[in-house]
């Protein structure tokens, strides 16, 4: 079978300043017989995307994830041909059918996953083909964090109107592609949020919620909105889920949760933290924690 391998941006394209670190997601299963997880001449690769960026603050995170191999699922629900994001979510729906200690059964019923980094197009938060020119101070930033990590006031994104080409610098009307050079600024685009990311639809398929006001990681079939919560959750979860209100901070970073682009995780104490900071990483499926996650890009 032939791998299924996500193209990204090409970092040698565009100035220095204009290139990311990014963490590449590689799908493998082992050969037949094969004794360990970690001998890659026994790995036959399946599929590999990007998966994250690397900020500065979790840089020694992602280089320990580097010499990790983690079971990523049983090889029956696997598909490479569809999201990985939709394989995790259908194999979790679909748990009642095998047993909770899966990761024990023998290596050849399962599938696996590892990571490796590369570099693109983007900041530290996306991976895109434009700066932003932000209506307040008109200064062109990849991204609304950038901005606000280096400005005194906020990043109004909803009322954003004009962009810069990273590849031959254009300032432009926003929009998905660049009206000079062709360069498609991101595979996923979203007019009202001003949202343009090259991230893929493997690890964040988003839509816009209109209740929600913004867009959220997922699939609006796959996803109930509950009006009490202001929270989209998946349609799995909706009917069990206990309403509560959205932390304005995390409780083990204290950075915001409401305008992060990070996972949330609600836990049984009702607490909420980012994704990364809970102690279990990307390593552990998100949807096997069993509780509500929400991205918010």
């Amino acid at each position: 079978m032939k791998p299924v391998i996500q193209t990204y941006k090409n970092s040698n394209e565009v100035g220095e300043c204009d290139r990311n670190n990014i963490v590449i997601s590689v799908i493998f299963e082992l050969k037949p017989g094969a004794k360990s997880k970690y001998e890659e001449e026994d790995q036959i690769i399946l599929k590999e995307f990007v998966s994250d960026t690397i900020s500065k603050e979790r840089e020694q995170f992602f280089n320990d994830e580097l010499k990790m191999v983690y079971h990523h699922m049983i090889k029956q629900y696997y598909d490479p041909n569809i999201d990985d994001y939709l394989c995790r979510m259908k194999f979790f729906e679909k748990s009642s059918e095998f047993e909770t200690n899966w990761p024990e059964r023998p290596l050849n019923d399962q599938i696996f996953i590892k990571y490796k980094t590369s570099t693109s197009v983007g900041c530290e938060h996306y991976v895109v083909g434009c700066d932003l020119q932000c209506p307040t101070c008109e200064k062109f930033y990849t991204c609304r964090m950038c901005h606000e990590e280096n400005e005194d006031h906020e990043f109004p994104r909803y009322e954003v109107t004009t962009v810069r080409c990273k590849y031959c610098r254009l300032v432009q009307p926003i929009g998905q592609y660049c009206k000079q050079c062709n360069v498609c600024f991101g595979v996923q685009y979203c007019q009202k949020c001003r949202l343009i990311c090259d991230m893929g639809t493997n690890q964040k398929p988003f839509y816009h919620c209109e209740k929600c006001g913004m867009c959220t990681i997922g699939y609006p079939d796959h996803d109930t909105h509950c009006d009490s919560c202001n929270q989209c959750y998946h349609n799995y979860q909706f009917e069990k889920h206990k309403c509560v209100k959205q932390a304005d901070s995390c409780a083990v970073c204290l950075g915001q949760m409401f305008n992060s682009n990070y996972a949330t995780i609600i836990l049984k104490c009702l607490h909420q933290v980012h994704f990364h900071c809970y102690s279990g990483g990307p390593s552990k499926c998100f949807f096997e924690l069993g509780r509500r996650m929400k991205f918010i890009i």
